[in-house]
């Protein structure tokens, strides 16, 4: 082998333990390959069997995820391998990544056979080659757990975008017509303050000020009754030559504005006065309406805004008093749009006599989004409106019981004992990684010393989850 290849293999990690025989003996049996830019020197659906040594170059390391080539690894240090893993008796691994070259690259190449043979004369890399196993396995599923709680993540903010986005947008189109009102209202004003004595325009205030009291005191009312009474509204407005009668009724009808309420008005008014107290009166009644709107909308972007800070704990210690309780009523409103765009109805049976538990309270709402999502992903199978998740809670001597039901068709029972397990997945490929219910027995089990069962049939699957109150 030529001096320089010796030396240019003594300088990588890998080898740089080894004698000049064992690195001669390298030399004799493994050829180098050079590669060009993009080249794929291992597929992931192929045995692990060849050994790859990089020596110059760049190679990238990537592993399917959902259907997607994630990047686990990009590198340039000589030394850096991949390809072979340890066989099970005559049984090949598979390549749990690919490798490819980002740029024109060096590769020494060994063979399975001859890999074997390094190992049993004692070359001094087996260390390097259990590390960069245990590492890359680690760095795997690091990286796969960071990608499950971004989808988890993504979910959540679709659902939160949306329900945002609804108040926000009729808080918009609120302020919008708010402008508009306000602006042709004060042509109705100076008008209007022209047509009325003193005396008319005290009488149509009160009736303002009474027509008002009246909206916020008013049950809505059945369509039926509403078109009945736009229809009378609009005959006699239209008998009293009202201006823009078929706009003012159904305003007035939200107001509670009845006919004897308009003849009494009217038998203080001109005719002309008339429609321009009208029409000023229907101005008013839209803005208290359009100004509710763009309230309700506020309350419900702060309420939600509320919502995430008590979901993610934010601004509070890790380790707390925690009430379980809100803990789930938080998750559900995270995942209400899911919720509401799967037609799925919540059954809640709580008992509120329970104490609060010394716990991780945005671990413990992960656990809880967990478990609802693939509640909800699991009744995707039913029929709107028969799809069911049942809550329910209970103490069991010095812990408390969750337990999350749906009445999905259940989980084959030849899975059943693989569902705790990393990786594993009943969805569809791209649906899910497998990682869910595995981060789930992590927190309630090591972290929480809790535990965490299920029990799933056809058309009732449950998950128990006990915590000890005290921590």
């Amino acid at each position: 082998m030529e001096r320089s290849l010796i030396e240019e293999l003594r300088g990588t990690f890998l080898f740089e333990e080894c004698t000049p025989e064992q690195l001669q003996w390298l030399g004799e049996h493994a050829d180098v390959v050079v590669f060009e830019a993009g080249t794929i020197v291992l597929r992931d659906d192929e045995p692990a069997a060849n050994f790859w040594v990089l020596l110059s170059g760049q190679l990238q390391f990537t592993r399917k995820y959902n259907g997607r080539d994630i990047v686990t690894e990009t590198s340039n240090q000589p030394g850096i391998w991949g390809g072979w893993l340890p066989s099970i008796g005559d049984l090949l691994v598979q390549s749990p990544y690919a490798i490819r070259t980002l740029e024109r690259s060096r590769v020494l190449h060994l063979s399975k056979e001859n890999v074997h043979s390094m190992l049993q004369l004692g070359l001094p890399v087996l260390g390097h080659l259990l590390a960069g196993i245990y590492g890359g396995v680690h760095n795997f599923e690091t990286l796969f757990r960071q990608q499950d709680k971004m989808a988890a993540l993504g979910k959540v903010s679709a659902g939160l975008a949306h329900e945002l986005n609804n108040p926000a947008a009729a808080m918009r189109r609120g302020a919008e017509q708010l402008s508009v009102i306000l602006s042709e209202q004060e042509e109705r004003t100076l008008k209007l303050g022209r047509a009325l004595d003193e005396q008319n325009r005290a009488q149509l205030l009160d009736f303002c000020h009474d027509m008002l009291q009246r909206v916020s005191q008013q049950p809505l009312l059945d369509p039926l009754t509403r078109n009945d009474q736009e229809d009378e509204l609009q005959t006699w407005l239209d008998e009293h030559n009202v201006s823009e009668s078929w706009n003012l009724a159904p305003t007035f009808v939200d107001g509670r504005i009845t006919i004897q309420d308009l003849d009494d008005l009217a038998s203080h008014l001109s005719s002309d006065a008339l429609s321009l107290a009208l029409n000023w009166l229907c101005a008013r009644l839209s803005i208290t309406e359009v100004t509710s709107s763009i309230e309700t909308g506020s309350a419900r972007i702060s309420d939600l805004v509320k919502a995430i800070k008590d979901y993610t704990y934010m601004d509070q210690m890790p380790v707390q008093d925690v009430d379980v309780h809100e803990g789930l009523e938080n998750t559900m409103r995270m995942l209400n749009y899911r919720l509401k765009k799967e037609s799925i109805s919540i059954d809640r049976q709580y008992d509120h006599a329970l104490p609060k538990i010394t716990a991780y309270g945005s671990q413990l709402n992960q656990v809880w989004t967990n478990l609802l999502d693939n509640a909800i992903d699991a009744l995707s199978s039913l029929s709107e409106y028969a799809r069911r998740i049942q809550i329910r809670t209970a103490r069991e001597h010095d812990q408390i019981l969750v337990v999350i039901q749906d009445n999905g068709p259940g989980v084959p029972p030849e899975l059943q004992k693989q569902i705790f397990e990393p990786f594993f997945t009943t969805k569809k490929v791209g649906q899910g990684t497998g990682l869910g219910l595995d981060v789930c027995y992590r927190i309630v089990v090591q972290q929480h010393r809790g535990d965490l069962r299920f029990d799933s049939r056809p058309g009732e699957t449950s998950f128990q989850v006990r915590l000890p109150i005290t921590g």
